[in-house]
């Protein structure tokens, strides 16, 4: 018990973050840890509110109890900042210690255990635990199903995700109808303007983006934007995470102006409402990065995708996936401008992090191999290249099954 070692709500010493901690001591042990954390998480400094939350399963564990549904609240917003901060393993045993509890307090048809279990579903897929997400993200749907019926906000929630999960597999069908599903539910119960009816037409969008529906999807993106204008505001963080995707639909068009339009929008408005050293801008930095390395602007393309690995080193630490991926990105550039020293340096890394956030059979584990192997080809070293693209197929292979990874 007290494993955190936390005393800032006994009066001791704390490690206080300006402009938060006032928040812990202001509403409750408890739920002031929770609205200090959550207003960290908000800033997009995630591992700074891990342990604020530490701290509401120290005093959870303390006031209430091994088995009290309290604790279990305070372990699920745990288990979340560890998501958000890229320590998928340490958010695993959090959320089943969780559903655990409230199996045992509520039963195992309680809506709390529905809830649990697509957080956790989402975390394997997050993890590429395929198979296991799916089995989950589908209990979960069972238990929601018969407590609150089909037509619940919350039953549309773990549509989202298993629709979001059928979409990385590549079953698009599957995801379309799931998709479409929960874009009904929204509509009737929440309005057609609700902000989550925004969120199921991006939803779609990304799907129709992905087979090439290009028209369907700008329609979708279009909507979802006007919707989230209006509900949220121009210049929310959701608005600019449209934007960004509107951005991407253009550049698999060819339309690289547009794109860069839609990318500098999103950016914009992510400076202004969240900080420049927020972490949700490494991805918008990373698409734009993408962009000027198609139109061969190299300058702008290193400038931008070292702006975003700093980001995520920084804000989410050395060891995230996102960081993996920026060094995977890097070392493209390098490549693509005959730079092999340090391509040879940032592909290893990116693979190295990737497969320890990711596991080592996760389909972006494959492609950072398969492009490090396009490395050794294009230097000639195809005596090194086969063997790096015979590990990215047995990896892909692992991932999507061999049907997909032949694809």
């Amino acid at each position: 018990m007290f494993r955190y070692a936390a005393v800032c709500f006994s009066g001791g010493p704390c490690r206080p973050v300006p402009g938060t901690f006032w928040l812990a001591r202001a509403s409750g042990r408890l739920q002031g840890c929770h609205s200090a954390g959550k207003a960290l998480q908000k800033a997009g400094k995630f591992a700074e509110a891990i342990p604020y939350f530490e701290q509401a399963v120290d005093y959870g564990e303390g006031r209430f109890g091994d088995g009290h549904p309290k604790l279990a609240k305070a372990l699920e917003w745990l288990a979340n900042a560890h998501r958000q901060a890229g320590n998928l393993e340490k958010a695993g045993p959090l959320y089943k210690r969780a559903l655990e509890i409230w199996q045992n307090a509520r039963g195992p048809g309680h809506p709390k255990v529905g809830k649990i279990l697509n957080s956790l579903g989402n975390l394997y897929r997050k993890q590429g635990r395929y198979g296991e997400a799916e089995k989950t993200l589908k209990r979960s749907l069972e238990v929601l199903e018969n407590k609150l019926g089909k037509d619940h906000p919350q039953y549309a929630k773990t549509l989202d995700q298993l629709g979001s999960l059928y979409r990385e597999l590549g079953r698009f069908e599957e995801a379309e109808k799931v998709l479409k599903q929960a874009l009904a539910i929204r509509q009737r119960r929440k309005g057609p303007e609700h902000k989550s009816v925004g969120q199921s037409l991006h939803n779609l969008a990304n799907i129709y983006r992905q087979i090439g529906r290009y028209a369907e999807a700008e329609d979708f993106y279009t909507r979802a934007l006007a919707i989230r204008e209006k509900a949220l505001g121009p210049d929310h963080p959701g608005v600019a995470n449209t934007l960004n995707v509107l951005g991407r639909l253009q550049y698999s068009r060819g339309r690289l102006g547009k794109a860069e339009t839609f990318y500098k929008r999103a950016l914009t408005i992510q400076e202004k409402t969240l900080g420049a050293e927020h972490s949700g801008l490494a991805k918008t930095l990373d698409r734009l990065g993408d962009l000027y390395r198609r139109l061969k602007r190299f300058e702008a393309a290193e400038k931008a995708l070292l702006r975003a690995l700093n980001i995520r080193q920084r804000t989410k630490g050395e060891n995230h996936k996102s960081v993996g991926q920026s060094k995977h990105n890097l070392a493209n550039l390098y490549r693509d401008t005959q730079r092999p020293a340090k391509a040879e340096k940032f592909y290893p890394q990116g693979i190295q992090i990737k497969e320890k956030a990711l596991g080592p059979d996760h389909s972006s584990v494959a492609k950072a191999i398969a492009d490090y192997g396009r490395l050794r080809l294009d230097q000639g070293k195809n005596d090194e290249a086969v063997p790096l693209f015979k590990r990215a197929l047995r990896v892909q292979e692992k991932a999507l099954g061999p049907e997909h990874a032949a694809e």
